[in-house]
């Protein structure tokens, strides 16, 4: 807390590494492949990253970083088992760790399996429910002010159901397709390389937090306080 706004390190962290990354994979060209003296130093210094934000407490957070990062190294010409053996085995590990030793995560997850209920998930599906096809109007929605918390940040998806109903829901997803596809065809046309790199890892920063927050919202995902890019707020 800054006093007049709050922040949050890893979503600067999150930004800066990729551009590292970019510049690392341009500036290594070839030897990129190379475990030791390529990509092995790159994973080091995302897991020292992953590792700081994880201990905040925010897994969901770490895990969305590491997948944006190993993302870019293997675009970047990283060897695909090297990329993906290192998620697998640090995506299981962090699972299992949080699982068994962390009561949130213990607890989030118990709520996605359904041993447990979870009042703010069960009231985001109220409020989306709650809207039809067309919603109650912008604005005029309920739960807002009564039964949901952070419908203006984590479950703001919720309330674009709830005010703009199915419709409303249908249309911001095919806005973010959109987004991903021409974002995905800007990437492909630039020529520089760091600069293709670097958009590859912030288009994908930004698609895949927006997949989790409504994941999550859905219940698709276990709880995870993650914003709306361009929405929440």
């Amino acid at each position: 807390n800054l006093g007049f706004v709050t922040f949050q390190p890893s979503e600067l962290a999150r930004i800066v590494l990729v551009l590292w990354t970019a510049d690392r994979c341009v500036r290594l060209a070839a030897r990129v492949r190379d475990l030791r003296g390529g990509v092995g130093p790159m994973l080091v210094l995302a897991l020292v990253y992953f590792g700081l934000i994880a201990v905040e407490t925010d897994l969901g957070g770490a895990l969305l970083f590491f997948m944006c990062i190993l993302s870019t190294m293997w675009v970047g010409g990283a060897k695909p088992l090297h990329v993906w053996g290192a998620a697998a085995s640090v995506g299981a590990a962090a699972l299992a760790v949080g699982a068994t030793q962390e009561a949130y995560i213990r607890a989030r997850l118990q709520m996605f399996l359904g041993a447990s209920g979870n009042e703010q998930l069960e009231g985001s599906l109220r409020a989306m429910q709650s809207g039809g096809l067309f919603g109650v109007g912008l604005g005029q929605g309920q739960f807002r002010n009564h039964g949901v918390p952070y419908l203006e940040s984590d479950f703001v998806f919720a309330q674009v159901g709830e005010e703009l109903g199915l419709f409303g829901m249908l249309l911001l997803l095919g806005l973010f397709a959109a987004f991903l596809w021409y974002g995905l065809q800007l990437v492909v046309s630039i020529r520089d390389r760091f600069d293709a790199l670097a958009s590859f890892g912030l288009l994908l920063s930004t698609s895949l937090q927006a997949m989790l927050h409504v994941q999550v919202v859905c219940g698709l995902a276990p709880p995870k306080g993650m914003t709306l890019p361009f929405i929440s707020h």
